[in-house]
Formats: C-alpha cells, structure tokens, sequence
C-alpha cells in the first residue's frame, strides 16, 4: 500500500509543480497584466525562474522521505538532511562573500537540494521495504485518490 502512495503521491507532486511552473515562467505577463511596473515585473521574473528546478526535486523527494519515515527509516534521511544543510550554509556563505550578491543564493540552493535527492533515492532504491505493491495506473484503488489529494494537499500549498 506504501509504494502505491508513493507512486501516485509523485504523480500527483509532479503535476502540481507542471502548473506551478507554468505560472512561474509567465510571472512576468502575469504581472503586467494586473498593472505591475516593468521594474516590479522584471525582478520578479528573475527571482521565480531560479527555483523552477527545485519544484521538481521538492516534488519527487518529498513522497519518498514520507515513504522512509513511515517505514521508520528515519536517522539516514536524517544525516543526509544535516550534511546538506551544513553545505548549503558553507555554500551560500562562500558566494554571499566573494562576491556580496544576493543573486548568487539561489544557485547554491538549487546546487544543495539535488543531491539530497539523490541521496535519499539512492538509499530508498535498494530497500527491501521499498517494492511497489501495483502500478498507480493499474486502475486498483482508484478510490484513495481523494485521500492521497488530502494528503499532499498542504505540501503543495506551502
């Protein structure tokens, strides 16, 4: 039943962060359209192209470290977490230094979130707890879809 939510907790992630994209890469027409200034809209579009990659591994890393804890698999998800944030604040601390740009933030976050992904499905993959029960488009279950949307629903909105 685990792998089920997790497949279909994936899917349903990943189309959230489709849409959420789409409004993020028409940030800057969107704003214009409301009667934002071009300076406003400009710097807007800059700062919410940056964390489009994020969207995807929040959405695909988010499931599986529901999955780990639930499976109470919680100290590796716990050390990877801790050793990517000390290399985050090393990271951001370095750029932020050279070169006292605030732009130069977001791409030490997004160097810093990918391989926490990583990590977690290189741990998750070899788990024998991990097999998957079905194929979320088997048809089975399709009734728990509505407790799945419950689910994710405030991961998506935060």
């Amino acid at each position: 039943m685990l792998g089920i939510y997790l497949q279909r907790s994936t899917i349903l992630l990943v189309s959230t962060g489709i849409f959420i994209t789409l409004i993020y890469i028409f940030t800057k027409p969107i704003l214009k359209l409301i009667g934002q200034s071009n300076e406003i809209t400009s710097a807007a579009a800059l700062f919410v192209h940056g964390p489009i990659p994020q969207i995807f591994a929040y959405t695909v890393n988010f499931p599986i470290q529901k999955f780990l804890q639930a499976q109470s698999v919680v100290l590796p998800s716990a050390l990877i977490s801790g050793a990517t944030f000390v290399l985050h604040i090393l990271l951001t601390w370095q750029l932020l230094s050279l070169h006292s740009a605030m732009a130069l933030a977001m791409p030490s976050w997004m160097v810093t979130s990918w391989p926490e992904l990583y990590q977690n499905s290189v741990h998750f993959l070899p788990s024998p707890s991990s097999s998957m029960e079905s194929s979320p488009l088997s048809g089975k279950k399709e009734s728990q879809q509505a407790v799945n949307i419950a689910t994710n629903a405030p991961s998506v909105l935060t």
